[in-house]
């Protein structure tokens, strides 16, 4: 908790309140208005509309709202989560056992940094990212929890096996040169890590009401450019490397040619899977990470192994 929140004594005039108001100079700040008596426990929360409306004179306490929900300094922060998720606000005071108010807890708790309270798209997200994970399991039994994300791993196991099947086809291939396994992860790698930051791209342009083919295929062709960069930056910058190492043009340029078609390709995967599946209701949250990743390591290691048994005789 922080104690950055703004306190005002019930017995306190509307006036004698905006006053106190008035201090305020961060307007980007998640402000609720709290109430408390002479003893400083929270007896209430002030609605901003109706302060600004209410007559100069009036009593604070006349105004408040006083059922407001607060939380307990000693209570757990998946609890505080959950009644986030529950009720939507953006702060909730908190109290000691006794009552008093001691502090304040937001959502920065859970975005992990300062957040834009104008910002709706970014304030759902938020939300959305909290109720996943206590909407979903908070009923849940272990076996129920259990059905819902095996079949969504299963991708993953069914991957390594056809990868190692794969492998296994190829084994002349990487027999010839030694050098083509020592960097296999660093491809894979590239690989997971480009499709991972196009599916985090995609959650977010999902975050947007607004549909059409016409902004799918946008994202898409943005999406394209930006890998293409990528892999030749990248594809020159591990041809240098494995130059050095191996002293060996053709595997070198093998392993160019992987990064290059690997990064538009992941890219690619990244960004229509969590469109594909949302979709069909599903959720992409849970579903799009182990199908992405699959799908990348999948498809990565295939042009690797043909591109190395084509270019190297």
């Amino acid at each position: 908790m922080h104690e950055d929140y703004i306190a005002i004594p019930e017995y306190y005039s509307v006036a004698e309140a905006l006053d106190i108001i008035r201090e305020i100079k961060d307007e980007r700040k998640i402000v609720y208005y709290y109430t408390v008596d002479i003893d400083g426990k929270l007896t209430g929360v002030l609605p901003v509309r109706r302060i600004i409306t209410a007559p100069p004179e009036k009593l604070v306490r006349e105004i408040s709202e006083h059922g407001i929900i607060s939380v307990y300094e000693d209570e757990k922060i998946v609890d505080v989560a959950k009644k986030f998720s529950n009720h939507k606000y953006m702060s909730m005071p908190v109290v000691n056992r006794d009552g008093i108010l001691e502090g304040v807890v937001d959502l920065r708790m859970f975005a992990g940094s300062e957040i834009n309270v104008g910002n709706r798209n970014s304030m759902d997200e938020i939300f959305n990212t909290i109720g996943i994970r206590f909407s979903e399991y908070r009923r849940a039994t272990p076996f129920k929890a259990f059905r819902f994300r095996f079949p969504w791993l299963l991708s993953t196991l069914t991957s390594g096996a056809a990868c190692a099947v794969l492998t296994s086809f190829f084994r002349m291939t990487l027999e010839k040169s030694i050098i083509l396994t020592f960097f296999l992860t660093l491809i894979l790698a590239l690989a997971e890590s480009v499709s991972m930051q196009a599916m985090t791209l995609s959650f977010q342009e999902l975050n947007i009401k607004e549909e059409g083919t016409k902004r799918y295929f946008g994202i898409l062709q943005k999406e394209s450019l930006v890998a293409l960069q990528l892999g030749i930056f990248y594809g020159a910058v591990v041809f240098g490397l494995s130059f050095l190492i191996g002293k060996s043009f053709l595997i070198s340029f093998v392993i160019f040619i992987t990064i290059f078609i690997e990064m538009i390709t992941a890219c690619m995967i990244g960004t229509i899977i969590p469109f594909v599946l949302h979709f069909f209701k599903l959720d992409p949250k849970i579903s799009a990470g182990p199908v992405v990743l699959a799908s990348t390591d999948l498809i990565t290691l295939t042009i690797y192994l043909l591109a190395a048994s084509i270019i190297i005789k």
